[in-house]
């Protein structure tokens, strides 16, 4: 009787660790690529938010997260409640709060074993390594946390993707479909930054995921869960909120594969899943709720700066012609697709009308 090597039958396992590897090897690779100099606009917007960002000391804590009608705090000590006051309150809705948290949570959490150093001096090299560990939540190292984040998260978004993959067709099709990712060089170049581009991906496919369970199985276990990943998704960007229409999809799958809807079973189902999206997204984005004011008001700059109804209006996606008519400057969401319309005569003269007329 034949037997085969573990490696010839766990080759899908090994290829596909082979592939995490790359990738993740990939997008940790060069994270210092602007030599501390915070040369990404949105990445140094979000640590200058992430640097501001506190609690108070643990004993304060009851006080600080006790509504203000049980508190007998005075009315200008910091309290969670109070979007003005309170220290966990960014006052920057161009992205949810889930990112900026995580990341002021991880650089923190990393000062912790400094600490240690003084005993440990016995060992001076180690000592050292931990005292430098105080740099980690300080405005040039937190960027540098922010990319390793970024790095592992998208690595995670290759694994999602197998997974995907694998559970709507098979493991083959989930193998190539993470390999494109893995070696995607867009993919690659925004891991290198703690934008949110990384965990938004990670959290959609995750929901997506959850979803396509639901729809083949249902089940309070799966409601949940589709609750809890939409919940993160909409709390790291409110430009999430399109999962809406995948959740009610996934809802209309199920019962239409049981052939008759259960009155009673739906709106429980349901109410798990609402519970679920609402708990989570208010612990991780408590703010677009008691700051709600705030909230709106970034949502309604960042859909329609300057004027524009579309949202094109804004100076960092204005399009820049030489005087001979070649396209020699574009920003943001159209350098992509116009470097591949532009460069492709019978599309050039349709794509360059577009852009004169939306961006003059």
């Amino acid at each position: 009787m034949e037997h085969r090597h573990p490696l010839v039958e766990n080759r899908f396992k090994l290829l596909l660790v082979l592939l995490l590897f790359a990738g993740a090897a990939l997008r940790l690779y060069g994270l210092n690529w602007d030599d501390g100099h915070h040369l990404h606009p949105d990445e140094r917007q979000i640590t200058m938010v992430v640097s501001r960002l506190g609690l108070p000391p643990l004993k304060e804590w009851p006080s600080f997260f006790a509504p203000p009608l049980l508190s007998d705090s005075a009315d200008d000590k910091p309290n969670f409640f109070r979007a003005d006051s309170s220290p966990l309150n960014p006052h920057f809705f161009a992205y949810g709060s889930l990112p900026l948290y995580l990341l002021r949570m991880v650089s923190h959490s990393l000062t912790v074993p400094a600490g240690l150093s003084s005993h440990v001096s016995w060992w001076p090299a180690l000592a050292h390594f931990l005292d430098g560990l105080r740099r980690m939540s300080d405005y040039d190292h937190i960027t540098l946390v922010g990319r390793v984040l970024s790095a592992l998260v998208d690595t995670g978004v290759i694994y999602l993707t197998y997974l995907l993959g694998k559970r709507v067709y098979d493991r083959r099709v989930g193998l190539l479909a993470a390999a494109f990712v893995t070696f995607t060089v867009f993919h690659i170049q925004v891991a290198h930054f703690y934008a949110v581009d990384t965990l938004l991906t990670f959290f959609v496919l995750l929901f997506f995921v959850f979803a396509l369970d639901f729809a083949r199985r249902g089940g309070a276990a799966n409601s949940v869960l589709l609750g809890v990943s939409l919940g993160l998704a909409l709390a790291t960007k409110f430009s999430a909120a399109p999962l809406f229409f995948v959740l009610a999809g996934a809802y209309v799958l199920y019962f239409r594969a049981k052939g008759r809807v259960d009155l009673g079973q739906a709106l429980y189902l349901l109410a798990l899943t609402a519970l679920a999206l609402a708990v989570v997204f208010f612990v991780a984005n408590p703010y677009a709720i008691l700051d709600f004011e705030a909230f709106a008001a970034g949502l309604i700059v960042e859909s329609d700066s300057g004027g524009s109804k579309l949202g094109w209006n804004q100076p960092e996606t204005k399009l820049t012609l030489h005087e001979d008519g070649r396209i020699i400057g574009q920003r943001d969401y159209y350098d992509l697709w116009g470097d591949i319309f532009n460069g492709i005569p019978v599309f050039r003269r349709v794509y360059r009308g577009f852009m004169r007329k939306y961006f003059g």
